[in-house]
């Protein structure tokens, strides 16, 4: 370490008199500074400097000592800068610069550096003092980068204080909710609340966070056009060092489009795709309740078997896309003609299926078999053609024509067939005769 003559004055002027006392002296306070420290001579090379250096930036003593103060530093454009600002302000406090690690990368510190004056003003070096603010700057950066995440996901994020009153929202939540961040700063999230979850659902929400808990599921909110959105939300209460809840941090995804995708796969699961009537597995379900509900209840539930008469001619000679054409429109008057509550099915070709629960006799049953009949006596308008069609229905009647959807559908079935031997156009009771009129015809 070297000292000049101004040092040399100081020190006695101290009472510290020989060189050793001196050295022992300087090496205990560089021992002892808690960061790094470093001072130059008037060529800004390196006479003194701290222990800090060799754990913060992996140099000994001797290595530096005598080299200039820009072997700290990066690059070239670094130093200048620093030498820049120092002479711009003369003393600079709290400045960050990234020094160089001995093994080549940067290390940040915060700094409070100034030019070193002999008693006579003249510029004797520099003096830096610093510590590392390295985890700092990686919290800093960490911060600056989830908050680019955070203003640039598609995903709604949302926190609010322990009140649960809104601090932020980020760019998607616009998007999303229709609501600009200052209609719903300072204010709580009832604000968008749809009154589709029931107290019981938020009772337990509540319950689950304040218990320190993440809480997910997937709820209804009401945008501010007062439509409808579905959300899968997750909140996270945020906590203080003394483990306190401070905030909650919401994230939302509207999965609308999702919801509707399976709304529509599941009612493609359950429906006829030419007709949009139910198919054979929703009205086999339905049947089964129906069945179930009359034997608790002690009623009837009918089952009417209709089949097209001659639908095949109409394929034949008009082609099959006006065979669907009229499948179509027959679904669409059928759907007008049986009541509601009524189950009316296609379950493919030209086979329909009727389920009836709620009727006083055969002779109500009559009337309305009837009614169906009749609503085929007007033709349909098929590629500029006027079509004409029958049908032929079969009735059979749970529980004496059957207890289960199987029989009561064979039954209605062979009474389907009875009503096409005797002429088409009208519909027939099941009755055990003709099951024995079938078994008797295939045994011959």
């Amino acid at each position: 370490m070297n000292m000049n003559n101004d040092d040399c004055r100081l020190l006695k002027k101290l009472g510290i008199n020989s060189c050793e006392e001196v050295a022992r002296e300087l090496a205990a306070l560089l021992k002892s500074i808690p960061d790094v420290y470093c001072r130059t001579d008037a060529e800004e090379r390196i006479i003194l400097l701290s222990e800090m250096v060799t754990r913060h930036l992996g140099y000994t003593s001797e290595e530096l000592e005598g080299r200039r103060l820009d072997c700290l530093y990066p690059d070239e454009a670094a130093y200048t800068g620093f030498i820049s600002e120092l002479e711009k302000q003369g003393r600079l406090r709290d400045y960050q610069i990234q020094l160089k690690h001995r093994d080549g990368h940067g290390v940040w510190f915060s700094c409070h550096a100034g030019f070193r004056h002999d008693i006579r003003g003249r510029r004797i070096g520099i003096e830096l003092t610093g510590h590392d603010i390295g985890q700092q700057k990686q919290q800093q950066s960490m911060l600056t980068h989830l908050s680019r995440i955070t203003e640039q996901t598609a995903d709604v994020v949302v926190i609010t204080n322990v009140h649960g009153i809104i601090e932020y929202v980020n760019p998607a939540f616009e998007k999303v909710t229709g609501y600009r961040p200052d209609e719903v700063l300072g204010k709580h999230p009832n604000l968008f609340a749809s009154d589709q979850q029931s107290e019981e659902f938020y009772a337990h929400m509540w319950s689950t966070l304040l218990a320190g808990k993440v809480y997910r599921n997937n709820l209804i909110n009401r945008r501010k056009d007062e439509s409808l959105f579905h959300a899968e939300i997750t909140i996270t209460p945020l906590m203080d060092e003394k483990a306190e809840i401070t905030h909650f941090i919401a994230t939302a995804r509207d999965i609308s489009e999702h919801i509707r995708d399976k709304v529509r796969l599941k009612h493609l699961t359950h429906h006829d795709s030419l007709t949009d009537l139910p198919n054979r597995s929703l009205f086999l379900d339905r049947l089964q309740q129906a069945i179930s509900k009359a034997r608790h209840h002690d009623r009837l539930v009918a089952v009417l078997f209709l089949d097209l008469d001659r639908f095949k001619n109409i394929n034949d000679s008009l082609g099959h896309s006006a065979g669907d054409q009229l499948l179509q429109q027959l679904g669409e008057r059928f759907r007008r003609t049986i009541r509601e509550g009524d189950t009316i099915a296609r379950f493919g070709g030209d086979e329909f299926v009727i389920m009836l629960d709620d009727f006083d006799s055969d002779n109500s049953l009559s009337l309305i078999a009837q009614k169906i009949l009749n609503s085929l006596a007007m033709p349909f308008e098929i590629e500029g053609h006027e079509i004409f069609i029958t049908a032929s229905i079969g009735i059979s009647i749970s529980p004496d024509d059957g207890k289960d959807p199987d029989t009561l559908l064979r039954n209605a079935d062979i009474a389907m067939y009875r009503a096409k031997e005797l002429g088409k156009n009208n519909f027939q009771y099941y009755s055990e005769s003709m099951t024995a009129r079938v078994f008797e015809r295939l045994t011959l």
